[in-house]
């Protein structure tokens, strides 16, 4: 039986997270260690202590959620964990994966999720913006409640996470009335999540050139040249273009799969 590994984006962090893995080993702290000498700042300190608002702004949830990761993976493999077969993320989790698999430097990545928080908080300010997880819904009716409540301000489905799962995402107020039109039209749940940004919609745009073209000055070993990836991952976006789940699966891949050759991102803008 073969096993693969899927690592977690934004949204799974909390006060106090890893604390029971700590007590296990010290390779937990020493890889949160790693990465606050990349930050600047005590990362394993303030995700024990908080405030929760702090480690819920993406600049430092990213960087968390990566070295939350990166400690559990190395964790699995010194108590004897087999290696994965396969290697996956959700969204920030791509990183992890990379890292993990061994084509990504670990400190490399610590940076370049700190400044694709950056760059994500830059694109709508503090409180603005937001997320929230509509369950028990076809896609459709999701699509229709984001319409309906948009009134001229953006808010989109954007992750198709499992049928009867999205996650919407947008300007925070638009995304407050989608929350409420969902459950009107039976959502089993709509609550907003922890994160400080409305990631991969519309309004990710802007910053998405900007991290695929710093991915791009690092090399990421794919096994492949960046280019021929970045090309498979361009087919994909437009071949799924009437399929939203394969578009944004696509979008990401082609972010992370520059290798150096950033001087044409694609006709389509990579976002968040």
């Amino acid at each position: 039986m073969s096993l693969a590994f899927v690592f977690p984006g934004q949204g799974s962090q909390s006060v106090g997270m890893m604390s029971a893995l700590g007590k296990f080993s010290p390779v937990i702290e020493s890889t949160f260690a790693e990465a606050s000498a990349v930050l600047g700042y005590d990362l394993w300190r303030r995700c024990q202590e908080g405030p929760p608002e702090a480690l819920n702004s993406t600049e430092c949830t990213q960087p968390a959620m990566l070295t939350a990761g990166v400690a559990t993976y190395r964790l699995w493999r010194e108590r004897g964990g087999a290696q994965p077969a396969m290697m996956a993320g959700h969204s920030l989790g791509e990183f992890t994966a990379l890292v993990a698999a061994g084509r990504l430097d670990f400190k490399t990545a610590v940076d370049l999720v700190r400044y694709r928080g950056e760059l994500m908080q830059a694109a709508v300010p503090p409180g603005q913006g937001a997320m929230a997880a509509i369950l028990g819904l076809e896609d459709i009716d999701i699509d229709d409640a984001c319409n309906e409540a948009s009134q001229g301000e953006v808010v989109e489905a954007v992750n198709f996470n499992a049928p009867g799962q999205v996650v919407i995402a947008g300007l925070a107020t638009a995304v407050a009335r989608a929350i409420e039109v969902a459950a009107a039209k039976g959502a089993r749940r709509a609550l907003q999540l922890p994160i400080s940004v409305p990631a991969h919609s519309s309004l990710m745009q802007a910053g998405g050139r900007s991290i695929a073209c710093s991915a791009g000055e690092h090399r990421v070993r794919t096994g492949f040249r960046g280019r021929r990836l970045r090309r498979r991952c361009q087919d994909a976006y437009q071949r799924g273009s009437h399929s939203r789940r394969s578009r944004h699966a696509a979008v990401y891949a082609g972010v992370l799969g520059i290798d150096g050759a950033h001087d044409d991102c694609g006709r389509r803008e990579p976002y968040f």
